[in-house]
């Protein structure tokens, strides 16, 4: 009975598709760094063209490339890091005690082996870009990971297929399509635990 319980609970966590945190488990554990006032830096990554990738190759193509990108992320991130799916081909990875420059060494190593996963697999051509902004930027997870978003945009706008680093004041606007509300630890809905950011949509 305790190993059934423990069982629903994983995948209660986990996404169906790539066995990665959901948003609000992700967010859960996130929490547990502010209690201990452990810093971290966010990175904040989605798939290039998702949208050309599924309406070219079907959708069974887009599920591998997802699946693909949770198995690189095993691979190649630290044992303490926090990779979670935020929805569609959006991904947000948190990196406890990790410099931004850090960071990049580490999703660079993610680029790399992402690249060579998907000769091995005979995957259609795919890339993925990130956005990395630190703890030490903001006081609140929400925007950290609006820094993190902004940047983001900015690895789009350049040409895709890289990383760039949060300045400190790269939030995406409203015109952007993204809505912010203050952090509120009380905040609990079925996507986030006191979070309310939501993210505009990337290709």
């Amino acid at each position: 009975m305790v190993r059934a319980f423990e069982v629903s609970q994983t995948q209660a966590n986990s996404d169906s598709l790539t066995g990665l945190l959901t948003r609000r488990s992700l967010e859960t554990e996130v929490r547990d760094l502010h209690a201990t006032g452990t810093p971290y830096t966010v990175a904040y990554g989605d798939i290039d063209h998702f949208k050309d990738l599924n309406d070219v190759f079907g959708h069974a193509a887009g599920d591998r490339a997802l699946r693909t990108i949770s198995q690189v992320f095993r691979d190649s991130l630290r044992p303490a890091d926090i990779p979670g799916r935020y929805g569609g081909d959006e991904f947000v990875i948190v990196l406890p005690e990790c410099s931004v420059e850090e960071a990049r060494q580490v999703l660079e190593r993610v680029h790399e082996r992402m690249a060579e996963r998907i000769a091995i697999a005979q995957l259609p051509q795919f890339t993925i870009s990130f956005g990395v902004a630190s703890s030490d930027q903001a006081v609140e997870f929400d925007q950290v990971v609006a820094l993190a978003d902004g940047a983001l945009l900015s690895a789009k706008v350049g040409g895709r297929d890289q990383i760039v680093i949060s300045t400190g004041t790269d939030v995406p606007t409203m015109d952007s399509g993204a809505v912010q509300a203050p952090f509120d630890p009380g905040i609990q809905d079925d996507d986030s635990v006191g979070f309310a950011f939501r993210a505009p949509q990337h290709s």
